[in-house]
């Protein structure tokens, strides 16, 4: 990741000394002017080569041709996931790191119906709600950062080690930033993210270890919450904390469909209209989509609330029973 991001930064310095040279590109590859690097790129790539014909945007080792000494770079390009302008995927704000601060300049941009090629994560050519959530959401979680595999990773070596804690050291004495020493994602680096970065030592360990099973159950939460905002916002229904039940009237049993963001002890609970709880049930539930029966044979006829909590979220929802 990090020869790629070098890879890309040299390219892109590169081609800013000649831009006058390469009227209405946004970036080398960007070949369909779209502001992002895609298959489609890759294709026109393959026709220009095959017709002997010349597009400043394909010409990426800037030798003055488009020929098959592109196409290595061209590929760099591709599997680095960068659109113009931004360092990887995510980095909205264009700071260097992916962190919650990302999350409110993606809100604004999603809003204003804006479009923007670091935030398409889905690469599907629009700004999308799935976009921010789950995508976004899940790469601040997974602690994956602009140029670092993961959070804490500082020399970009796979490993959480003491070779890391020196560099943090040197960056939070000098009041530099990166954002792989950015542990809290909150952009700045502070004595906070150092005791943060302390228990990620203490885990050891390489970066998959560390971050790809649990993620950062803090900057998910923090995440969370913001998104919440924003199906609030926009007036709809929080896919994150809706819950699906059916059959809905129920004679003998309800189903309810539901998503876990993370792992952990989740307690259901149902409510009749008075308040009083009729129904509980605390179980430990794994991170991924769930279905669960609730018997609703012993309940009286009428209307009832129930509620999936780990903690974290508070799912909720409602049903009759016939």
């Amino acid at each position: 990741m990090k020869k790629n991001l070098i890879l890309f930064l040299a390219i892109f310095v590169a081609f800013t000394t000649i831009q006058s040279q390469s009227p209405g590109c946004l970036c080398l590859g960007d070949i369909d002017r779209d502001g992002e690097i895609t298959q489609l790129d890759a294709d026109s790539l393959v026709s220009l080569i095959t017709a002997g014909e010349f597009d400043p945007c394909a010409d990426i080792n800037l030798d003055g041709m488009v020929d098959l000494l592109d196409v290595a770079g061209f590929q760099e390009l591709l599997e680095s996931g960068v659109g113009c302008g931004c360092e990887c995927l995510g980095d909205v704000d264009r700071d260097g790191a992916v962190t919650l601060l990302d999350v409110q300049v993606a809100i604004d941009i999603l809003v204003s119906g804006e479009f923007d090629p670091c935030l398409d994560l889905n690469d599907n050519g629009v700004i999308d709600l799935l976009d921010i959530n789950p995508l976004l959401v899940d790469l601040i979680a997974s602690g994956r950062q602009c140029g670092c595999v993961c959070l804490g990773d500082l020399d970009g070596d796979g490993v959480v080690s003491l070779l890391d804690l020196t560099l943090f050291v040197e960056i939070l004495t000098s009041g530099g930033y990166d954002g792989c020493a950015d542990i809290d994602g909150d952009g700045v680096i502070s004595l906070l993210d150092i005791n943060l970065f302390a228990e990620i030592l203490q885990k050891g360990g390489d970066c998959g270890s560390l971050f790809t099973q649990n993620g950062n159950a803090s900057l998910q939460k923090e995440a969370s919450k913001t998104i919440a905002k924003l199906y609030e916002q926009l007036g709809l229904e929080n896919p994150a904390t809706g819950l699906k039940i059916f059959p809905n009237p129920a004679s003998n049993n309800i189903n309810v469909q539901f998503d876990m963001i993370q792992s952990g002890a989740t307690v259901i609970n149902v409510y009749n209209v008075s308040g009083q709880i009729v129904y509980t049930k605390e179980m430990l539930m794994e991170a991924g989509p769930h279905t669960m029966s609730v018997d609703t044979n012993e309940l009286a006829s009428g209307l009832y609330f129930i509620e999936v909590d780990n903690g974290n979220i508070v799912r909720k929802g409602k049903f009759t029973v016939e």
